[in-house]
């Protein structure tokens, strides 16, 4: 750092960036509050699974990517507390709590 550069980071050299977990978190996300909410009247079992597989396979690339940075670092620690915490409660995991 030096008095023209207040960037506390820069001594770190090179900061990756996780756009690309964060971008699939969102889906993620948003894939989960669409399979948990209530469920169109016309939908069937078949597309409901295909929407659940969607979701699981956004997961699956989530754990697929690598963390480049402390927000990447925080997903994956995210994601693997929501499946380890089923274990020690009677509840499944949600994503309407996030």
């Amino acid at each position: 750092m030096t008095t023209d550069n207040h960037d506390f980071f820069a001594l770190g050299g090179d900061q990756p960036d996780d756009a690309a977990l964060l971008t699939l978190f969102r889906e993620w996300r948003a894939g989960m509050r669409d399979i948990e909410g209530p469920r169109p009247a016309g939908e069937t079992e078949d597309q409901y699974d295909v929407a659940n597989g969607a979701v699981w396979d956004i997961a699956r690339q989530i754990y697929d990517t690598p963390a480049a940075g402390p927000a990447g670092l925080a997903i994956k620690a995210f994601m693997l507390a929501l499946w380890i915490a089923p274990l020690s409660t009677s509840r499944p995991p949600s994503a309407n709590s996030i």
